[in-house]
């Protein structure tokens, strides 16, 4: 090995360099408001095509007059204008309500408050073309207005799945007559315009009948209009449920009992309590208030999911009450995965008893209809029992919770008891078929978690202990025959102390384990202490909760898990308890992560969390998660003497623990930043956005001090992570003080770029974050988080790439003996054209970059010739380091981009293939080979001498080609081969381990990439010029894109 590594420009390297389109990609730009702007990017909003709708509700016409508001189109990629949209009347502020986005890119505005000439507030709705924009102004001939004053149409627009969209105008007035309200149905691709009439709307006809209420859309993209104001001929708001084809619209005119389903009794209000679908597509109405020979008997209608229902409500078409106020269904209607339901109606009168209630099933079929009954419904047995509440379990079993229910030993017991989903349960609530509690006010049944193996918990947080009021109980329940008893210690997890609450909540890990939080719990005498319990799917610890089963706080009042519990993807989970005292500090807070196969006992300490040091830091607040990682937010962290400075901190699957530091987190530096104190959005791709509205950095309008709230929208690398004050160059920070008070800003996936606007500055700016890469697995040149098709030609020394945004591009870098070696050795996200030529001469270089971030060409000394390069990121500074693995003595070389040292190892033998990779998920690239001799992989872990300290694991035979990468997207990449005998893939899966799938033949280059930009590696192979896609994220695709002989540029692994 030469040293130390020379650099040289392409000046003194002479190799060719010619590009059809720019590879660097820019960095980020402003979009500059249009002359009359004001509140400019008040709402920012990025379409599926990438282009960039930003709303300017304050704007003004030149001469007046004055907040007509506007509607602005831009180009996602360029910012270049594309339309804009004005109102015409002071006060209009277009773009000061909603736009609502649809799946072809078009997009609806939507403002209630549009004037049309002297006629204030009728209301518009425009439908803008995603790539052309809008029209220059709102009128009739461009948009669908209302007609009389007060209209006030576009306050409220529904997006169908297809694409279409309804406007709902329930205030909208036919003529002289008030409020009748309308519904219009709207095509996705040509929009409505004009006014509104009985012609090209469902209308009301009498006053107040407010058609266009409510609306429910089915789960085929058909919709049910409820109005349950609606009046008929003879009768005021008997109510009418009208159904509706997602294609086609609503029956257009009046409503009538011969389009709708309706009441026929004054105020019987049908579908007052809403429609409820059912799994099958079926769906019921509830009509709670119907008068049925009596007052408010109440009924549960059941319709056809593709006709709905017509005519009255009665005991014909609907299961009904028959005593004055049963109100049947009025506790809902409860769809279960067998595709049958459930009614509840807590008010249900049996015989001798008044609000017994009733839970009656019913087949999703044919639905049922009659009166409730003893002989169909499971019922209560004493006054106020109130039977009506369900929880449907993933069995399609359900659940009767009736807490109110009276035992002999108590009133309010409580009761769950256990019902078969295909054929149901009926009869009276006892304890022969019930868990019940013993005691009165024990409310059992109500509160009932179900579970993803059909099993389910009781948390019956009021239970009473002896001696101990309000103690709480968590029961575990089976899916197939429920369970019956008295709930106690000997079949719960109980509390031993009065107000210990037990089963406050819980939550299901992605494994199908449980943790139980009990935040007010007492343990070793500490008030309030809180404990967190593991459960496995299979049940809960019976007996007290204490210190051995939980994890558990030290000080009074910590309530641990008082803040949440984060469920990460590998099945791990962590507690969020801001109120954790650290000895003396008191509200220090604290995030502790525990693994999600044997839980965490023991007390909460600094060795097992991330925590606080100064009172009130309240680290724990807030969390996020990110795949197997988290992210952790403390608003009120103090930085030394900066007060409230805050911190955001990412932790990896192994967890985070000790201190909130600048080591560890994103902090702030002075009083009142608040890093992180706006909302944090987590992307596909794991990569995070964080708002800091307070963030204050010095600035030139106060020299000397800080520029105080210009506040900060920070993109920050899942895999690089960041550490310290706020990462400089992916971040848009505000220019003026207070210009954070009105930051907002919005993710756009398809440029991979953050859309930051500070209305109160009229200025929004576009960032493309350095990190937008797709992955060690992609070659993303394009910054859209997908991988390119790329491959170098050694026939002619020639780079092609195609991107899924940029399309065609081609440089010419290299010999036909070089070997490619595409990194991102700039650190800028984007992939670096690279060439490994290895050379014995004194100041010759061996490899030659072609920085993607711009400049010229750099050549390196690195290596000599029988060396593999490598090029990864060992030192995790987001940069991947020159490196070579040289078989003849299985040495590493690595020159660290940090710092500029040499890491030398030794790790491998001759023939092994070097696999450079992130198994560990820690953001760095650790050491490790594939041996075909033994089919081993062997992994360098990351501490210790990597030869002394590593992992062999046997995966493969010799002929196999290794192809890892993280294809269960857990940020993890996964030990896996390619088997050219059978096209075999066998991955190695960190969550759910092996998987084997049949993609290729023999003779195919595997190029795994993550195609779909899910975050997720695809399969896919290169097989003479022809991509084979297996995408992630469903079916494949197939790009023409090379010629044999190409060499396809797949991942970080070497040729």
């Amino acid at each position: 090995m030469r040293l130390p590594a020379r650099v040289r420009t392409a000046a003194s390297i002479l190799i060719l360099f010619l590009l059809a389109t720019s590879i660097a990609a820019q960095v980020s730009f402003d979009i500059p408001a249009p002359n009359g702007s004001d509140n400019f990017g008040e709402n920012i909003f990025t379409l599926p095509n990438g282009n960039i709708v930003i709303t300017d509700p304050g704007f003004d016409l030149s001469g007046g007059p004055d907040d007509v508001g506007a509607v602005h189109l831009f180009n996602g990629f360029t910012g270049a204008l594309i339309s804009t949209m004005t109102g015409s009347s002071q006060s209009d502020e277009i773009g000061g309500t909603d736009i609502y986005i649809l799946p072809n890119s078009n997009f609806v505005v939507a403002t209630y408050s549009f004037d049309l000439s002297t006629r204030q507030d009728v209301g518009s709705v425009t439908l803008c073309s995603g790539t052309t924009g809008c029209p220059p102004i709102i009128e009739p001939l461009t948009s669908l207005v209302g007609g009389t004053a007060e209209d006030s149409i576009g306050s409220e627009i529904i997006v169908l799945p297809n694409g279409n969209y309804i406007v709902l105008a329930d205030t909208w007035d036919n003529g002289g007559t008030v409020d009748v309200g309308a519904v219009v149905f709207c095509s996705g691709v040509t929009g409505c315009v004009g006014t509104i009439t009985q012609d090209n709307a469902l209308i009301g006809s009498n006053t107040s009948d407010r058609v266009g209420d409510r609306i429910q859309v089915l789960s085929d993209g058909d919709y049910v209009v409820n109005s349950f104001d609606w009046d008929s001929k003879s009768a005021a708001n008997v109510g009418a449920v009208t159904y509706c084809s997602g294609t086609t619209g609503c029956p257009t005119g009046a409503v009538s009992a011969a389009n709708s389903l309706v009441g026929t009794t004054a105020n019987d209000q049908v579908g007052r309590l809403g429609i409820t679908e059912l799994h099958n597509g079926n769906f019921v109405v509830s009509s709670h208030l119907w008068d049925g020979g009596a007052v408010n008997t109440g009924a549960a209608t059941f319709c056809s999911g593709s006709t709905g229902c017509v005519g009255e409500v009665s005991a014909a078409n609907s299961l009904v009450g028959s005593t004055n106020h049963d109100q049947v269904s009025n506790f809902g209607i409860t769809p279960l995965a067998s595709g049958n339901y459930v009614v509840g109606s807590r008010f249900w009168d049996p015989p001798t008893t008044v609000d017994g209630g009733a839970v009656t099933f019913c087949d999703g079929n044919v639905g049922c209809t009659g009166p409730v009954s003893t002989t169909n419904s499971l019922h209560g047995t004493s006054s106020g029992d109130e039977v009506g509440a369900v929880m449907a379990l993933a069995t399609g079993n359900y659940v009767a919770m009736t807490p109110r229910w009276n035992s002999p030993t108590g009133s309010n017991a409580g009761a769950a008891t256990f019902c078969n989903g295909f054929s149901g349960c009926n009869g009276p609530v006892a304890t022969s078929n019930s868990m019940v509690g013993a005691t009165s006010s024990d409310v059992v049944g109500n509160v009932g978690m179900p579970l993803s193996n059909g099993n389910y918990l009781l948390l019956s947080k009021n239970w009473d202990n002896v001696g101990a009021n309000e103690a709480g109980a968590v029961t575990n329940c089976n899916s197939v025959t429920g369970c019956v008893g008295v709930v106690g210690p000997s079949n719960s997890l109980v509390g031993t102390t009065a107000n210990d609450l037990v089963g406050d909540s819980a939550v299901e890990l992605a494994n199908g384990n449980v943790v139980i939080v009990s935040r007010f719990a007492s343990i070793n005498g500490v008030q309030n202490s809180g404990a967190v319990t593991f459960c496995t799917g299979a049940g809960c610890p019976t007996g007290p909760i204490n210190g051995s089963n939980s994890l558990f706080g030290s000080s009074a009042s910590d309530r641990i898990g008082g803040n949440g519990i984060l469920t990460l993807a590998n099945g791990s989970y962590v507690v969020l308890s801001s109120d954790w005292d650290r000895g003396g500090i008191a509200d220090a807070g604290a995030a502790t992560l525990c693994n999600g196969v044997v839980g965490c006992t023991g007390a909460v300490s600094d060795a097992n969390s991330l925590v606080g040091s100064s009172p009130n830091d309240d680290v724990g607040s807030e969390g996020f998660v990110s795949g197997s990682r988290y992210i952790v937010k403390a608003n009120r962290w103090d930085n030394g003497s900066a007060t409230d400075a805050g911190a955001v901190t990412l932790c990896g699957p192994q967890g985070c623990f000790g201190p909130v530091s600048a080591a560890n987190s994103i902090v702030g530096t002075t009083a009142g930043d608040e890093i992180g104190n706006g909302p944090l959005t987590v992307l596909p791709n794991g990569d995070f956005i964080i708002q800091s509205r307070g963030y204050s950095v010095p600035s030139p309008l106060t020299v000397g001090t800080p520029g105080q709230n210009v506040g900060a929208v920070s993109y920050i690398d899942i895999t690089a992570g960041s550490t310290g004050t706020i990462p400089q160059n992916t971040s848009v920070i505000g220019t003026v003080p207070q210009a954070g008070s009105s930051i907002e800003y919005a993710w756009d996936p398809v440029f991979q770029q953050i859309v930051v606007a500070f209305p109160n500055l009229n200025q929004v700016t576009v960032l493309r974050p350095l990190a937008c890469g797709g992955g060690d697995v992609s070659a993303d040149r394009d910054c859209d988080g997908k991988s390119d098709l790329s491959l170098f030609r050694p026939s002619n020394g020639t780079w092609y790439f195609f991107g899924s945004t940029d399309g065609f591009a081609a440089a010419q870098f290299g010999l036909s003996t070089d070997v490619p070696v595409p990194r991102d050795f700039d650190g800028d996200g984007n992939v670096d054209i690279a060439i490994f030529r290895p050379s014995s001469v004194p100041g010759q270089p061996d490899f030659y970059i072609l920085p993607s971030s711009g400049g010229p060409a750099q050549g390196i000394e690195w290596g000599v010739p029988g060396d593999i390069p490598i090029g990864l990121d060992y030192d995790g500074d987001g940069m991947d380091d020159i490196s070579v693995f040289r078989p003849s003595n299985g040495f590493w070389y690595i020159l660290q981009s940090s710092d500029g040292q040499v890491q030398s190892h030794q790790f491998g033998v001759n023939g092994d293939l070097p696999l450079v990779m992130d198994y560990n998920g820690d953001g760095r690239d650790d050491l490790a080979v594939y041996r075909p001799s033994d089919g081993r992989w062997y992994i360098a872990r990351p501490t210790g001498i990597p030869n002394q300290n590593f992992d062999s694991i046997p995966y493969g035979i010799s002929s196999d080609i290794p192809v890892p990468a993280d294809y269960d997207g857990d940020g993890e990449d996964d030990i896996a081969v390619f088997r050219p005998s059978n096209g075999g893939w066998y991955l190695l899966q960190s969550t759910v381990g092996v998987q084997i799938i049949q993609w290729g033949a023999n003779g195919d280059v595997p190029v795994p990439g993550d195609y779909d930009g899910d975050g997720t590696a695809d399969i896919a192979v290169f097989r003479n010029g022809a991509w084979w896609q297996r995408l992630s994220t469903g079916g494949f695709r197939v790009d023409s894109f090379g010629v044999a002989g190409d060499k396809p540029l797949p991942g970080k692994q070497p040729e």
